[in-house]
């Protein structure tokens, strides 16, 4: 009897009419998906009787490792590997906390419960993020704040015009990137000042900080970026609220 479970399952597997859902951790582990059309990721994750019970982030990935978005349509006859191994992490926007003449800055709140601070976004909006760093509010200790910024799980992680996160090197001229195709800190990000503005003055008042970076250039075949600091959406305890709010 179970032979004949077995060919059938292989019979659809090769009809292209299964879903195959693989833990990422423990291969052995597996679920099988009945289907004939393309569903999204976020159905498969939940049709797949796989996710962890502590509620925490999963993810689906496609047999080149890359996270698939939860709108992704996976194919009958795809097989895909969910874990929750990862430091990409999904938000939704529910505030907007500050604006100015670059961008603004809006919030929401990670699984674990900590508060994402992102760049460039909508009030609403469901992005992709990575944390930079983090620190304890000064309100209630038990609550986390995140410096992070989002990008695409697409081909194209990053365009021009977007707006990340980056520590520059000590000369403020180059950071590292991270690339979530990889999950590696690899992207070379070559970051410039503001246009008629005191470099050394620049310079000093946010150097050692964590600076948000607006995307000028991006050349994807060597892996090489180009952007140019926001002052006004890098935070700096340096300067009074007053003056940001001049710049």
């Amino acid at each position: 009897m179970l032979g004949k479970q077995t060919n059938l399952v292989e019979q659809k597997e090769k009809a292209g009419q299964l879903i195959i859902v693989i833990y990422e951790k423990d291969n052995t582990i597996r679920s099988s998906i009945p289907t004939n059309k393309s569903i999204p990721s976020e159905e498969v994750i939940r049709r797949s009787g796989l996710c962890p019970r502590d509620g925490s982030n999963v993810f689906l990935k496609n047999s080149r490792g890359i996270i698939q978005t939860s709108e992704a349509l996976i194919k009958p006859g795809s097989t895909v590997f969910i874990g929750s191994d990862s430091i990409i992490e999904h938000c939704i926007i529910d505030n907007i906390t500050w604006k100015s003449k670059d961008g603004n800055i809006g919030t929401g709140k990670l699984a674990d419960g900590t508060i994402a601070h992102v760049p460039n976004v909508e009030k609403g909006e469901k992005c992709w993020i990575v944390r930079h760093t983090e620190r304890k509010s000064f309100r209630d200790p038990k609550l986390i704040h995140a410096e992070c910024h989002k990008f695409n799980l697409g081909t194209k992680a990053y365009n021009v015009g977007d707006i990340v996160r980056a520590r520059p090197s000590p000369d403020n001229s180059n950071s590292l990137l991270f690339d979530p195709h990889t999950e590696l800190w690899s992207i070379n990000l070559k970051i410039s000042l503001p246009e008629f503005t005191d470099e050394v003055e620049i310079s000093q008042l946010f150097k050692g900080l964590l600076w948000s970076v607006k995307i000028t250039h991006v050349n994807r075949k060597n892996n090489r970026y180009k952007g140019r600091l926001l002052t006004s959406l890098t935070y700096n305890p340096k300067l009074s609220k007053k003056r940001r709010r001049k710049k």
